[in-house]
């Protein structure tokens, strides 16, 4: 990410600030994603049931209308940012 347009973006005056953060989180970072087959198992009034496991959503149901096959998928920015939160060692100004 370039701080110039962070900077911009988010109106804060501390340049040096902004870039010192995006060095930590950057460093911190470990992005992973999984992701599987799915198959629609069954269609209820308010919702679905994929792979034997149901979901309570009319708004699922409705995208799911015409479909048979889903990627569910689950995306992280991995436990370096949490561990960086919870020991405070983003930077401070």
């Amino acid at each position: 990410m370039d701080p110039g347009a962070a900077v911009a973006r988010l109106r804060v005056a501390d340049r040096g600030l902004v870039e010192r953060l995006i060095d930590s989180v950057q460093k911190a970072m470990a992005p992973a994603a999984a992701f599987r087959v799915c198959y629609v198992d069954g269609k209820r009034d308010d919702g679905v049931t994929l792979d034997g496991i149901s979901f309570t959503s009319r708004v699922l149901r409705r995208n799911l209308e015409k479909v048979g096959r889903v990627f569910p998928f689950v995306l992280t920015a991995g436990r370096g940012l949490d561990e960086l939160i919870d020991a405070r060692k983003i930077p401070a100004g």
